[in-house]
């Protein structure tokens, strides 16, 4: 779109940018990363973080962190990493827990119509393969 004015040169900043500058913008331009950003390598799944991190590897050559990011990501880093840990933990006491109670329920006899114990075992069973998988991560 043209500028019958003339305003868009003055004022540059005011006017979108235009395809062709996005592309050049996307080819060329210096990429600063916050703290989030990094930190968010911890935060996400592995494969999210492999992701960004392939796509900061990409950009190495235009990447640039201030210091004060650098000193951030510091600071947090363990933080952030422990944060992760503690849900995981707790539910990993959770399902131990829950383990626990279906295990200590007292048994039936053999020849009751219902058999909930049959139930309980089960469970406990398919808790202790995700009490398995939380404790392999």
């Amino acid at each position: 779109m043209t500028d019958p004015t003339g305003l868009q040169g003055m004022f540059r900043e005011y006017f979108p940018p235009t395809p062709s500058e996005i592309k050049k913008f996307w080819k060329s331009a210096t990429v600063v990363v916050d703290t989030n950003v990094l930190l968010s390598l911890y935060r996400t799944s592995d494969a999210t973080s492999k992701t960004l991190g392939e796509v900061l590897a990409s950009l190495s050559d235009r990447l640039w962190m201030p210091h004060q990011v650098g000193l951030e990501y510091s600071r947090n880093r363990l933080s952030v990493i422990f944060g992760m840990t503690a849900p995981h933990a707790q539910a990993l006491k959770n399902l131990q827990a829950l383990k626990q109670t279906l295990l200590d329920q007292p048994t039936i006899a053999k020849d009751a119509p219902m058999q909930p114990q049959k139930v309980f075992d089960k469970l406990a069973n398919r808790i202790n393969r995700h009490i398995d998988k939380l404790t392999k991560q």
